[in-house]
């Protein structure tokens, strides 16, 4: 796959942050959820299918289009649910720092007010985000950065991820929640335990969301809220600390019992003559790669912060 350099996936993605910046904020100016679904099929799938037939390097095995195991999904699964506290705790606390240094601005997130609204949105933010983003990302992006090895690929891809949203406040969830959908790819050879993680996780954000806003709406005034906005104690600190613990500790369990099942396919795989597909790194293509590879990833940085700059007047 010589069509597969880091020199031209890092030119695709400039070209589609610039589009998705520019047009992809016109679209759902105009209506968010039809936009955003639109953004997602238009300018983030579309983009990474015709460059990866372009590659001629095969869809198949440039996106791993490769069957996931129910046992495996269910773990994929479960390890986001129980991540889902840990995402939300490491926003809150950049979100608490970037209050303190003058830089947070509210932000709405998309929510429903009815069940058509909702299933609406579960498409929009679930369904589709899920699927167009990761076979860009964990497809094309994780392919390519695959050369300097499945660690350096992965954390490469999830920080890609996060800056994709041009949003610093959003920024440190979808880097975290990237590394686990990479290794989540990388051990079981499958975009489509990418998808089903990232699906599932913009799922429990919509679903909570609705939820939380009906409940609000029928059960509390405006005194309880105030209420329950000054009620931060010690205790509800050590208990959120507690809770993120034991989630993690779960998660590594998981990881760890999928890691298991992703060595016994591969013995598998291995004892019916077929290849191990998971690519280590490359000493030869790592120096082939040339500074000026990196450029349009400063274009990037640079368009980030004026991004953000320009946002907050």
């Amino acid at each position: 796959m010589k069509r597969m350099s880091i020199s031209n996936v890092n030119l695709l993605y400039l070209f589609m942050a610039m589009i998705l910046i520019i047009l992809g904020s016109l679209m759902q100016s105009m209506d968010a959820e039809a936009g955003l679904i639109a953004t997602e099929f238009l300018l983030v799938l579309l983009p990474a299918l015709l460059f990866a037939i372009w590659t001629r390097g095969g869809l198949k095995k440039i996106f791993r289009l490769n069957p996931l195991s129910f046992t495996d999904g269910i773990i994929v699964v479960s390890a986001i649910f129980f991540f889902y506290p840990v995402s939300i705790t490491g926003n809150m606390i950049v979100l608490n720092l970037l209050d303190y240094l003058g830089w947070y601005r509210p932000i709405p997130f998309p929510s429903a007010s009815n069940a058509q609204e909702y299933a609406l949105l579960l498409f929009a933010v679930a369904v589709s985000a899920g699927i167009c983003e990761e076979f860009l990302f964990r497809g094309i992006v994780m392919r390519a950065y695959e050369r300097y090895g499945h660690k350096k690929a992965i954390l490469c891809t999830a920080v890609l991820f996060g800056v994709f949203h041009f949003n610093i406040q959003n920024l440190l969830g979808p880097v975290m929640l990237g590394i686990l959908f990479g290794y989540f790819v990388y051990l079981t050879d499958s975009i489509y335990a990418g998808i089903l993680a990232h699906a599932t996780h913009n799922a429990l954000s919509v679903s909570i969301s609705y939820l939380s806003s009906m409940y609000f709406e029928k059960n509390l005034d405006s005194e309880s809220l105030e209420v329950a906005s000054t009620g931060t104690s010690l205790l509800t600190t050590i208990f959120t600390i507690t809770v993120v613990v034991l989630c993690l500790i779960t998660i590594v369990k998981l990881i760890k019992h999928l890691k298991r099942r992703s060595i016994e396919r591969l013995k598998t795989e291995n004892n019916y003559g077929q290849n191990e597909t998971i690519e280590k790194a490359n000493p030869n293509e790592i120096q082939d790669v040339r500074w000026w590879a990196f450029l349009p990833l400063l274009a990037i940085g640079i368009i980030y912060i004026l991004f953000e700059i320009v946002s907050r007047r």
